[in-house]
């Protein structure tokens, strides 16, 4: 689902014609089953694209893949998603990207708690850091990806190796298998990254970019090991501002950032 705004605006030298009203165009599309129907209705650009949207969603029952594309979820349009019984209950599979997350953090928990998530992906939206934690990943028994690719760089705070700790008390058939931390400095350490993936059955395949990790969470020892023990292919290159590590074997993929302490400013 995707929503364009309309609005008169120069476009180079082209003048545009006035219109008297602006609106906004929300563009439902749903596939199933091969099939693929699109529904464009013109709202309001006050009223926002929840309502629109809502509409349809009350037509239909969820399969098991969501994805939304430039909205705003907030309150209101999570409660619409969550009024009919059990409508959630078959998506293990959601993607937003571009959107505007607009939530509290119980009620974020809650949305994402009320299906059994399998993969989670988040493209390019503007969302609060405290949403993105051990505490609200948590729940996620069944999560086993996790895509996150912000519009810059961003400091998650609240997720650390607790998280990956967490997923390795999991059983074998249910361990993570894809981390994309992209551009997001967090608190894990390579302390953890280094335990992680020595918990990992060695016959998974998994795809991990933890990041970035900041100079406070390196320790050259676990660095070291981690160099040493994890990998067949190693390439080290400069970053901006970090030093990129990547580490691979013939069924895993590892990368990860390491942020360099900057030089005291010259007097």
């Amino acid at each position: 689902m995707r929503t364009s705004c309309k609005r008169a605006a120069p476009i180079g030298r082209i003048q545009m014609k006035p219109a008297k009203e602006s609106g906004r165009r929300v563009v439902v599309t749903m596939k199933r089953k091969g099939k693929v129907k699109q529904i464009v209705e013109e709202t309001e650009y006050e009223q926002g694209p929840s309502r629109a949207i809502d509409h349809q969603l009350k037509k239909i029952e969820s399969t098991s893949k969501l994805s939304f594309d430039g909205i705003c979820i907030n309150s209101e349009f999570v409660q619409g998603l969550l009024s009919k019984l059990n409508r959630l209950r078959s998506v293990v599979s959601v993607t937003l990207t571009l959107c505007r997350i607009d939530l509290e953090e119980s009620e974020w928990v809650k949305f994402l708690s009320s299906m059994p998530i399998e993969s989670l992906s988040l493209d390019f939206c503007t969302i609060n850091s405290s949403l993105i934690s051990d505490k609200t990943l948590l729940p996620l028994s069944s999560l086993r990806s996790l895509r996150i690719q912000p519009r810059g760089l961003i400091h998650l705070p609240l997720l650390t190796d607790s998280l990956l700790h967490h997923w390795t008390s999991r059983q074998s058939n249910d361990f993570v298998h894809t981390l994309q931390l992209y551009n997001c400095t967090t608190e894990i350490s390579t302390e953890g990254i280094l335990e992680f993936l020595q918990a990992l059955p060695p016959t998974i395949k998994g795809d991990f970019d933890f990041g970035r990790i900041h100079p406070e969470a390196q320790n050259e020892g676990h660095l070291m090991r981690l160099l040493l023990s994890c990998g067949s292919w190693m390439n080290v290159k400069d970053d901006w501002r970090s030093r990129r590590i990547e580490i691979k074997t013939p069924i895993k993929a590892i990368a990860f950032n390491l942020v360099c302490i900057e030089p005291p400013a010259s007097q």
